[in-house]
C-alpha cells in the first residue's frame, strides 16, 4: 500500500514553480508578445455569453481564415460547436471595420490586408454543463477550448496567450502556465486545445505526487470529506505513476471536479483532466471507490492515449472525425487499469475489486451487439455509435471501454499464465511508455502492439488478438480465471422466473419499453421501444418484475399495450432469463501455482477472495427483466 502524499490546502497560481518568478509577472504585468492573442470576458455570466477579443498580427496575403474545431480530443463525436458562436465582426487597430464573411459550417473569411494587425471580436453561447463542452453561469465558467476559441489557419503550431478578464472574486485554473497577470501561454493549438479552464469561486487545494506539483479545482459541493478526498486523489497519482519509470510526463498538473446534482463523467487532457460527479457520489464507501475509479481512469490516460496514442490520434484534425480500431486499447485498457491503480494504492479491497470485474463481465454478457459488432469496428465506429446511442445500441454494437477493458484484463492473465507470473500487462504498458510515450510524434500501430505483446508473452498472442477483437468469438473468461484458481457462478444459483428480454423506464407514472433485445420473448411477441406497458393477463401494470415473478419460463400471457395512443394486445411466450449476475470465487483445491499467480495479479492472497464484498451501490444501468 503506497503512503498518501501529504496533502496541504494552500491555492497556488498557474506558474507551479519559483514563487519569485509568479511575483515577478504579478507585479510587471509581463506579457511575452505572441502573434495569436485571446482576450476572454464574462461580464454578465448569468445570461451564459462568453465575449472573446482574438488580436492577429501580420495577416497573411488573402486574409485570415478562422476556425472552430467541429470535435475535442477524447469525445470521439462531431458536436458543431460553431453553432454557438455569434456575432463575428473585425477591425483594423486604427477602429475601420474589415468584412467578414462565413465561408463554411465552422469557418470565417476575415478580409483584411496582409502584413497588418487585425482585431476579432465574437460571442460564444455557452450553457451546457457537461465535461466536453462549455458552461457559464452566475457560479463559474467552464471553458472547454475547442467549444470557445476560434483559431487562425496557418498559425496553428506558433505559441498563443489567453487573457482571462474574469468577475471580480473570480479566479482561473488551467493547466497552461501563467506568463502575465491573468494570462497564459499555450505553446500551439493543440496544447490549447487540450487545457480547459475552470473560472469561479472554486476551492485549490495542491498536493505534491511523484514529485510533481498537482491541484484540484473543485467547483459545488457533496457529501465527501474533503480532507479525504484530498489524500486518495493524491495516493492514485503515486501509485499511476510508480508504473511508469522516469520522468513524471508533466511539470504541473490540474484536475477539475465539478460536484453538482446531474454533473457525471470525466476527460483526460494533455496536463489535466475534468470530472463530474453527483453531489451525493461519495457516501456508501462502495459509491466512493467508483467516484475515485473516474479520478484513476482520466489521470491514467495522462500516459495511455495523451502520449501512448494510437497513430490515428495525431496530429489532430478538428475539422473532421479521427477514426481509429484501437480505443479497445486507449480506453479498453485504461478501464481496466482504472481499478487496478486503486489495487495498488490499497483503495479497493480485493472482494470488491473482484466483484467490480464480475459485474463487468455481467454488463458483456447483457449486450446481444457483442455478437453483431467486433471491438475493433466499434472502436472505428465511435463517432457514429458509441456517443449516439438509441434503442437498438444493445442489439446493434459493444462498448470498447467495457470489451477493451475485459480483453485487457485477459491479455494480462494470458502473459502471466506464460511467464509464470514474471511478466504482466504492465510490462506492455511500460515498453509502450519507452517506445512512444516519451516520442508523442509517433503514435503506435496494431502491429507494433503485436510484437510488443509477444516479445513481453515470450509467445504470440496474435490468435487471442484476431480472436478477441476482430471477430465475435465469446471471450474466454472461464479458461483464464481457472488459472487464477478462480470460478465463475451465479450469484443467485435460484429460480431466474419468467422473462421477456426488455428494459423500461417510468415516465409521469406510466411504464415504456425502453429497449427490446434481439432473440428474446419480447422481441418474437412483437414489442417495440416506446410502446406503454398495460397490463399483463389483465393485471394493471404496476410492479411488472412481481408480475412476471409469479409465472413461469414458457408461459403464455396476454399483454395489453399502448403504442402511438392505440391499445393493442401481444401475446408472449415467455422465456427463462439467461444467467449474467455472476461472481468469482476461489476452486476447491486450487494448487500453488493458481495462488501464486493470483497473488501477483490481485495484491493479496487467494484466501481473501472469499471474503463477503460489500453492498454495491444502485447500478443505474438499465437491466433487462
Amino acid at each position: 500500500m503506497l503512503k498518501p502524499a501529504q496533502p496541504s490546502f494552500v491555492a497556488f497560481g498557474g506558474i507551479l514553480g519559483d514563487p519569485l518568478i509568479l511575483e515577478f509577472v504579478k507585479r510587471e504585468r509581463f506579457v511575452p508578445k505572441t502573434s495569436v492573442e485571446y482576450t476572454v470576458r464574462i461580464p454578465e455570466p448569468a445570461n451564459h455569453l462568453v465575449h472573446i477579443d482574438l488580436g492577429v498580427a501580420k495577416a497573411e496575403e488573402g486574409g485570415v481564415i478562422l476556425r472552430m474545431p467541429v470535435w475535442t480530443p477524447g469525445s470521439y463525436l462531431v458536436r458543431e460547436f460553431s453553432r454557438h458562436v455569434m456575432n463575428v465582426t473585425a477591425r483594423r487597430v486604427g477602429g475601420d471595420p474589415v468584412e467578414v464573411e462565413k465561408i463554411r459550417k465552422n469557418a470565417w473569411l476575415v478580409k483584411t490586408k496582409p502584413g497588418k494587425r487585425v482585431e476579432i471580436s465574437y460571442t460564444v453561447y455557452a450553457n451546457e454543463l457537461t465535461v466536453r463542452t462549455s458552461h457559464v453561469d452566475a457560479d463559474h465558467a467552464f471553458l472547454h477550448p475547442a467549444a470557445t476559441f476560434l483559431y487562425v489557419e496557418g498559425r496553428e503550431a506558433e505559441a498563443m496567450t489567453v487573457r482571462i478578464e474574469a468577475p471580480e472574486g473570480w479566479e482561473s485554473a488551467t493547466s497552461l502556465p501563467l506568463v502575465g497577470e491573468d494570462t497564459f501561454k499555450a505553446a500551439n493549438l493543440d496544447e490549447l486545445m487540450d487545457s480547459p479552464f475552470e473560472i469561479g469561486t472554486h476551492q485549490v487545494l495542491s498536493f505534491t505526487a511523484a514529485g510533481v506539483p498537482h491541484r484540484i479545482a473543485l467547483h459545488g459541493t457533496g457529501n465527501f470529506d474533503l480532507e479525504e478526498l484530498l489524500g486518495d486523489t493524491a495516493t492514485i497519482c503515486n501509485a499511476a505513476a510508480e508504473m511508469f519509470p522516469g520522468d513524471h510526463p508533466c511539470r504541473s498538473y490540474t484536475f477539475i471536479y465539478h460536484v453538482l446534482e446531474g454533473a457525471g463523467g470525466g476527460l483526460e487532457h494533455l496536463d489535466s483532466s475534468v470530472c463530474g460527479f453527483s453531489v451525493r457520489a461519495f457516501k456508501p464507501e462502495r459509491s466512493y471507490v467508483r467516484a475515485l475509479s473516474l479520478i484513476s481512469h482520466e489521470y491514467f490516460h495522462l500516459w495511455n492515449i495523451k502520449r501512448i496514442r494510437p497513430r490515428e490520434l495525431g496530429p489532430f484534425d478538428y475539422d473532421r472525425e479521427n477514426p481509429t480500431r484501437l480505443l479497445w486499447v486507449s480506453e479498453g485498457f485504461t478501464s481496466y487499469y482504472q481499478y487496478r491503480i486503486l489495487r495498488a494504492a490499497g483503495l479497493m479491497p480485493v472482494p470488491d475489486y473482484l466483484d467490480e470485474t464480475a459485474g463487468m463481465i455481467r454488463a458483456y454478457l447483457e449486450i446481444p451487439g457483442r455478437a453483431v459488432d467486433p471491438v475493433a469496428e466499434a472502436s472505428f465506429d465511435a463517432w457514429i455509435k458509441l456517443y449516439r446511442p438509441n434503442e437498438n445500441t444493445r442489439n446493434s454494437t459493444i462498448s470498447y471501454y467495457l470489451k477493451g477493458a475485459l480483453i485487457g484484463m485477459l491479455l494480462d492473465l494470458a502473459i502471466r499464465d506464460a511467464t509464470e507470473g514474471e511478466k504482466s500487462l504492465d510490462d506492455v504498458m511500460v515498453k509502450l511508455w519507452k517506445l512512444f510515450g516519451q516520442r508523442p510524434a509517433e503514435g503506435f500501430t496494431e502491429e507494433e502492439l503485436r510484437s510488443i505483446l509477444a516479445e513481453t508473452a515470450g509467445r504470440d498472442l496474435g490468435a487471442e488478438i484476431d480472436s478477441w477483437v476482430h471477430t465475435t468469438d465469446e471471450l474466454p473468461f472461464a479458461g483464464y480465471f481457472a488459472k487464477l484458481g478462480l470460478e465463475i457462478v451465479p450469484r443467485d444459483p435460484g429460480d431466474p422466473g419468467a422473462w421477456l428480454g426488455i428494459t423500461t423506464k417510468e415516465q409521469n407514472g406510466r411504464t415504456l419499453v425502453r429497449e427490446v433485445l434481439t432473440g428474446t420473448p419480447a422481441a418474437a411477441a412483437g414489442l417495440s421501444a416506446g410502446d406503454e406497458l398495460i397490463a399483463l393477463d389483465d393485471w394493471r401494470i404496476g410492479n411488472l418484475l412481481e408480475l412476471l415473478g409469479e409465472r413461469a419460463p414458457d408461459d403464455v400471457a396476454a399483454l395489453v399495450i399502448s403504442r402511438r395512443g392505440r391499445l393493442r394486445r401481444l401475446t408472449v411466450t415467455l422465456g427463462e432469463a439467461p444467467v449474467t449476475d455472476v461472481v468469482l470465487r476461489p476452486v476447491d483445491g486450487a494448487g500453488e501455482r493458481e495462488a501464486r499467480l493470483f497473488e501477483g495479479w490481485a495484491g493479496a492472497p487467494l484466501q481473501v477472495a472469499d471474503e463477503h464484498p460489500r453492498p454495491a451501490p444502485k447500478d443505474l444501468r438499465p437491466r433487462p427483466i
